[in-house]
């Protein structure tokens, strides 16, 4: 990875990871934990476009998810009861939206590669709140 792309990297965890984490914890309307496997993202960063993308391709849909969840009461004490944790990687190149997400024993792992279908942010939102609603 040179320069230019760590620069990206570390200017998204200066500058955006924060606020995306309080909007998680807000939308979940509790202290979830979030793991955020940096390194795994650094074989697809396109520097120009990293923030963006990584909001896109991650943290759009899970906030959207977690807002619709927990809209109401049942869906947000569902949500604290069984979600202990979220992984955020581009481990396995995945990057077809109903592969992106899984859950096992309250873990939330989110792997779809960085720089790849990132509009398809609908379909990740709409993948990622079935997978939720089913099994919360």
């Amino acid at each position: 990875m040179g320069l230019k792309e760590r620069r990206a990297l570390e200017e998204f965890k200066t500058q955006s990871y924060g606020n995306l984490l309080n909007q998680i914890k807000s939308a979940a309307q509790f202290e979830v934990e979030v793991e955020f496997n940096f390194e795994s993202l650094e074989k697809n960063i396109l520097p120009d476009y990293f923030a963006e993308h990584v909001t896109k391709v991650f943290f759009t849909p899970l906030i959207n998810t977690l807002n619709s969840i927990a809209a109401d009461e049942l869906g947000a004490t569902a949500l604290k009861q069984s979600l202990k944790k979220i992984i955020i990687q581009d481990s396995n190149s995945i990057h077809i939206s109903n592969q992106w997400a899984s859950l096992k024993d309250g873990v939330l792992t989110l792997d779809h590669e960085v720089s790849t279908n990132v509009d398809q942010i609908v379909d990740r939102t709409e993948s990622l709140t079935a997978l939720l609603e089913n099994n919360l």
